[in-house]
């Protein structure tokens, strides 16, 4: 991939979008405040701000702000449970020890319940820096609050202001990552194939192709349920995320035996010419991902097509030419592995014409299974964490541990 592909599509990622708004969200009052002198204050709010963005992470509107509003009474109610609690060494100490222990425990909730109770944590250590009394604390409380409060309404105002803006860059990504591994399958029709290495990429990519559609079905299926109609962009969106998943699943579960197709078509060509193809089907789902994720349309190339039209002229001539009875079942897997590269290059097709959100729709597509299995609601029952209070527990362990590091930290 060019340099300037690379350096477009780092720009258009959700990472560095999340970055620039996240960032903003935490110093605008900083500025606000400095510009009253009363930075102070304005540093107070930031940190309220700060701990909410910890758990503002990607996923359904509902449960971001679920997320955030706990996040935020939690860190105002325990700024002001250490303050109090400073004044005895005794008591802080087991405040520490046993808030440690618990929000580190929170982590078999899922992640975003983990970033709660991190941003906690980092309340709790700050506040241990400065001694306040009396009404001090409920004012240091109230600016965390305010800080906190700030950051909800500013992250769900730029969400209603560009609600499908996320989604396009976590398909886009996801988009990008099959490409990716579909290159790595292009790689097993080169000549003198590593086996080995080839099937180590191909796992890590697919256990990365597992984390975007995680995320990708989290936000498809709760953002359909949240805006209720069915508006034409989220329409097209979930088609390229069928058509993707589709695609995906094809390629996944095709399984050709690579060493007995070189020893018979080697000497042919066409095996270097299906990675040619595969190779180039890639580089168009490339262009899509950054497509989408710019917001600009692309087009199908030719040449691609070219490539598939040329290639079966060319396994029709092989067939005739050299099949014989005893290689009969390897043309077979060949003609198979034909048909699929016609089909993807229709797929890919298909894709590039959803890129400009003017195709319209007869019947929609059911959601796919790849994307159904993602719960609407998160599981949040006590019984979870009680089930959780044994040494063969990770997570009990890890707590444990945080705990008595806290502890012997502060002592």
């Amino acid at each position: 991939m060019q340099y300037s592909k690379k350096y477009i599509h780092f720009i258009n990622g959700r990472y560095v979008n999340e970055g620039i708004r996240i960032t903003a969200g935490i110093v605008l009052p900083s500025f606000f405040f400095s510009y009253l002198n009363m930075l102070p204050i304005g540093f107070v709010v930031s940190l309220g701000a700060l701990c909410v963005s910890v758990a503002d992470t990607p996923g359904a509107v509902k449960q971001r702000f679920n997320g955030m509003f706990a996040c935020c009474l939690l860190v105002t109610a325990i700024s002001v449970l250490v303050s109090y609690a400073a004044v005895s060494v005794p008591v802080l100490a087991s405040l520490i020890t046993l808030s440690g222990f618990f929000f580190s425990m929170l982590t078999v909730y899922g992640n975003r319940s983990s970033a709660v109770g991190m941003a906690a944590m980092i309340v709790m250590v700050l506040s241990l820096q400065t001694m306040l009394y009396g009404e001090e604390i409920w004012h240091n409380a109230g600016y965390i609050l305010a800080g906190g409060s700030w950051y909800i309404l500013y992250s769900l105002l730029l969400y209603r202001l560009r609600p499908y803006k996320f989604i396009q860059q976590v398909l886009g990504d996801y988009i990008f990552d099959v490409a990716a591994y579909l290159r790595l399958r292009g790689d097993l029709y080169a000549l003198q194939p590593d086996y080995e290495k080839i099937n180590s990429q191909l796992l890590q990519q697919q256990i990365s192709i597992e984390a975007q559609q995680n995320v990708l079905g989290d936000l498809l299926l709760n953002t359909r349920a949240i805006v209720k109609e069915s508006t034409h962009i989220g329409r097209v969106l979930v088609k390229i995320s069928l058509e993707v998943a589709d695609l995906y699943e094809s390629v996944m579960t095709t399984y050709q035996q690579y060493s007995l197709m070189h020893e018979h078509f080697d000497k042919t060509g066409i095996l270097q010419s299906y990675q040619k193809i595969i190779y180039q089907l890639s580089a168009e789902m490339q262009e899509i991902s950054l497509a989408i994720k710019s917001g600009f349309s692309s087009a199908p190339k030719n040449d691609t097509r070219e490539l598939v039209v040329n290639n079966r002229k060319l396994f029709e001539r092989l067939r005739q030419d050299y099949m014989k009875d005893e290689n009969v079942e390897n043309f077979v897997s060949l003609g198979r592995i034909q048909g699929n590269l016609e089909a993807i290059a229709e797929k890919v097709n298909q894709m590039h014409l959803f890129t400009s959100y003017e195709v319209t729709f007869k019947n929609e597509k059911k959601v796919s299974p790849v994307f159904g299995g993602v719960p609407a609601t998160q599981d949040l029952r006590p019984s979870l964490l009680i089930s959780n209070l044994h040494f063969g527990s990770n997570i009990f362990r890890h707590s444990i541990r945080v705990a008595l590091a806290l502890l012997v930290g502060y002592i």
